[in-house]
């Protein structure tokens, strides 16, 4: 099993071949949690309820996730795939997340952007990352040039995965959110 083959998360430059992936995945990035035994067991455990279901209902859309969609149909066992979203929350009301005028701010500045122009980051509940992963984000999106939104997600419960970030100003490398300035936001979220 992964967890006996790679005994420190990280530290195997091997490429992991997974049924139905694209290509192979580099076993650095994979969750800790699967180089946990109890952690892998109940991933092993779902995936194999995941067969004696009749469908799976996925927050995405086929445009943005074709080849995940497709390659999950492929599979012979795999029950029927419904992608409804994106699953929004249907009240405009933001209060929980931000002040009115942080929210104020942000339709102002999206407003004044190009049509189709901004990059929307937010990878909510299961979205927390470690220090060295929100600099690798960061620099990409400098270096890429797009306009962007960034919700950028504080410490998680417990129970989820990653070294949660508490303060995005921190996380980020010195400097970014000056350079940005004109065409991102950072959002704590």
């Amino acid at each position: 099993m992964l967890h006996y083959k790679h005994q420190k998360e990280g530290s195997s430059t091997d490429d992991l071949v997974i049924p139905s992936f694209f290509s192979p995945f580099p076993v650095s990035v994979l969750p800790n949690g699967v180089f946990n035994e109890a952690s892998l067991a109940v991933g092993v455990k779902i995936a194999r309820r995941i067969r004696k279901t009749k469908g799976l209902i996925i927050n995405t859309f086929t445009e943005l996730e074709t080849h995940a969609i497709r390659s999950f149909l492929r599979v012979s066992e795999s029950p029927s795939v419904y992608p409804v979203g994106p699953i929004i929350h249907a009240d405009d009301d933001c209060s929980q997340f931000l002040s009115a005028g942080q929210y104020s701010d942000i339709i102002t500045w999206l407003d004044d952007q190009p049509p189709s122009s901004v990059l929307f980051l937010c990878f909510r509940s299961m979205g927390s990352f470690g220090g060295d992963q929100v600099k690798e984000i960061a620099c990409g999106l400098e270096q890429s040039g797009v306009h962007f939104l960034w919700c950028l997600q504080l410490p998680p419960p417990e129970y989820m995965l990653g070294s949660p970030v508490t303060d995005a100003r921190e996380a980020l490398p010195e400097g970014f959110l000056d350079r940005t300035a004109g065409r991102g936001k950072v959002i704590n979220s």
